[in-house]
């Protein structure tokens, strides 16, 4: 009890520094959502993302991409830490449309995909709405799978809905 009181104090910081003052960095993202959605075998829990996007490194016409870090959490005591690429779409309108690849490590909670597999790959499609100050609120699916790349161990899922603020 003790250990999710501590990870949620820290998240909540976290979260509460990223609002409170713009960083170096082109987009901060918060996210706040349910992991394991559609599994069968699993409860649905709460989730929470705190994800930075850089400058981005290519652009075409509305497109673009950037490398990503991100820090996801549920309260199953599940922490994942990863980096990777992110891709952003925006439509002639306000619309966007948003997608990610990233590798990194998982700390399993109290209900392990695959005990001792700490290695996973973190896929995410989104699609959102910006705002006229250049902020976006999107909603995303996420899946998280470990290297074996089978679907003997087939992963999980965390919707978010997502806020996201350019620097």
């Amino acid at each position: 009890m003790m250990r999710r009181e501590v990870r949620a104090s820290a998240f909540g910081r976290a979260f509460a520094l990223l609002l409170a003052s713009p960083g170096a960095a082109d987009e901060w993202v918060l996210g706040l959502g349910a992991d394991d959605v559609f599994d069968g075998h699993n409860k649905v829990v709460a989730a929470f993302l705190a994800e930075y996007h850089s400058d981005p490194f290519s652009q075409s016409g509305r497109a673009s991409f950037s490398w990503m870090a991100a820090l996801q959490a549920d309260t199953d005591g599940d922490v994942l830490a990863v980096g990777g690429i992110y891709f952003l779409m925006r439509s002639h309108g306000s619309w966007v449309v948003e997608a990610s690849l990233g590798a990194g490590a998982l700390h399993q909670g109290s209900n392990p995909l695959k005990p001792g597999d700490s290695f996973q790959f973190r896929t995410s499609i989104g699609a959102g709405y910006e705002l006229d100050s250049g902020t976006r609120i999107s909603l995303s699916i996420d899946h998280l799978f470990n290297k074996d790349f089978r679907n003997t161990a087939p992963g999980t899922e965390t919707v978010l809905l997502r806020y996201t603020r350019q620097f």
